[in-house]
């Protein structure tokens, strides 16, 4: 109900939250953009994990630690995610930001407009199961060790001359001996005729869980992308590739595979066990088509 929260089921919501008029840019040439955030979630959520379908249950009460969004949890004794009332519930967040190395400097000229995107993927954002020993701060658990992760919800802004969209390439991959998929998003600012062409302007990675895991691994942050003859490497902060050997679809259409490699060697894995993901795979990755936004 309040103006401050963004329903991401609401198009109205949406709408007002990514409203854009011509932005004011000074003239110049940008090599990076930035991002911050400290977002807590309020979340109604209901699932399938496993063998189970878990919900964020009714009855809360917020309360704050004085500490900027991590400090805020909504406190609630749950006996069983799978058989409780239904209702909304507040994670906190340990914000934060993001900055992504432009693939090509974006240069700004006086004599445009731009708008600004603040692109996202918000399907399959929510993560839970049977987490034994799970130890995640910002986790929600029942007495039975089923836990709800809050969403992994990675917002890139897109800086776009007014006269082009924002549109977002999205990709597979399927890591069966982890149990779960890594899809790839890539924004570039042009139009669907531009696919695998266009420089690309933000990233995004996501580990989904196959339906019958619980084991959560999430996968590095990208910071770049850079091209390499006819593929393109998706590199953490340090400058080190996570994937490898990606070859970008130029037809926009659904479908295809081909072989990528992913170095699983800074992935983390959300549980208590100890449990770690290393050295360079080959996977199949299948392109899932393009999105305008």
């Amino acid at each position: 109900t309040s103006p401050n929260w963004v329903d991401l089921m609401s198009a109205t919501s949406i709408s007002k939250f990514a409203t854009t008029s011509a932005t004011s840019a000074t003239p110049s040439t940008y090599n990076y953009v930035l991002i911050e955030t400290a977002k807590p979630i309020k979340l109604n959520a209901s699932f399938s994990a496993g063998s189970k379908t878990i919900k964020t249950c009714a009855g809360g009460t917020v309360s704050s630690n004085g500490s900027t969004g991590a400090g805020l949890i909504e406190s609630v004794t749950v006996s069983d995610m799978s058989t409780c009332t239904q209702g909304l519930m507040t994670f906190g967040s340990m914000g934060g930001g993001k900055w992504f190395k432009l693939q090509t400097p974006i240069t700004i000229s006086s004599d445009k407009t731009y708008s600004l995107d603040l692109a996202f993927n918000a399907e399959k954002a929510i993560a839970g199961g049977l987490y034994n020993s799970f130890n995640g701060a910002q986790t929600y658990v029942d007495t039975n060790d089923y836990a709800m992760n809050y969403p992994w919800l990675s917002i890139s802004p897109v800086l776009r001359e007014s006269t082009k969209e924002t549109i977002r390439e999205e990709y597979t991959i399927a890591m069966t001996d982890l149990g779960g998929s890594l899809v790839v998003d890539l924004y570039y600012a042009g139009s669907a005729s531009d696919v695998g062409t266009a420089d690309i302007v933000g990233a995004q990675t996501r580990f989904v869980l196959g339906s019958t895991e619980t084991t959560l691994f999430v996968a590095p942050t990208p910071y770049s992308v850079t091209k390499s003859g006819s593929s393109i490497s998706i590199s953490d902060y340090s400058g080190a590739a996570i994937i490898s050997g990606l070859v970008r679809s130029t037809t926009g259409t659904a479908g295809g595979t081909q072989s990528v490699s992913v170095d699983k060697t800074n992935f983390s894995y959300e549980g208590g066990n100890g449990a770690s993901a290393s050295g360079t795979t080959t996977y199949t990755a299948t392109f899932n088509g393009l999105l305008t936004m």
